[in-house]
């Protein structure tokens, strides 16, 4: 582990590495596409414009196909996640908030629903202490 990393849960760094993910892809990809405008010298010492080394490649299509892949995924998971608040709306759940009457009335268990609340006996009142 790095020093980064030491102290995240590990929800909070597969959310970190979800988000970065996509930029992190897109700056790979654009890194390899910069590498076509460099020139290259040859052994000859003549210097060439090379062809971009991962046109059509494997390569280069398997980053394609993971990064289409990822946007498919979390699309999905974003629609699934749209579905199903609207599901809860229209069961007449809110999902996100607590209604004025859940904040305060505290939650029964089920002995305080079925047994009345215990009363303290009555002390009959000494007067004649009194006087």
């Amino acid at each position: 582990k790095n020093s980064a990393t030491i102290g995240l849960s590990t929800s909070k760094l597969t959310a970190t590495v979800t988000k970065d993910m996509p930029r992190c892809l897109q700056k790979l990809v654009q890194s390899i596409k910069s590498a076509e405008s460099l020139p290259v010298t040859l052994s000859d010492g003549r210097i060439v414009r090379k062809p971009f080394m991962y046109m059509g490649s494997r390569y280069l299509a398997t980053l394609d196909r993971e990064e289409k892949e990822f946007k498919t995924l979390k699309e999905r998971f974003r629609e699934e996640r749209e579905k199903r608040k609207m599901e809860k709306r229209a069961a007449g759940v809110n999902p996100g908030k607590k209604t004025q009457q859940q904040k305060t009335q505290p939650q029964k268990t089920q002995q305080q629903k079925t047994n009345p609340p215990r009363t303290p006996p009555k002390r009959p009142i000494n007067t004649a202490a009194r006087n």
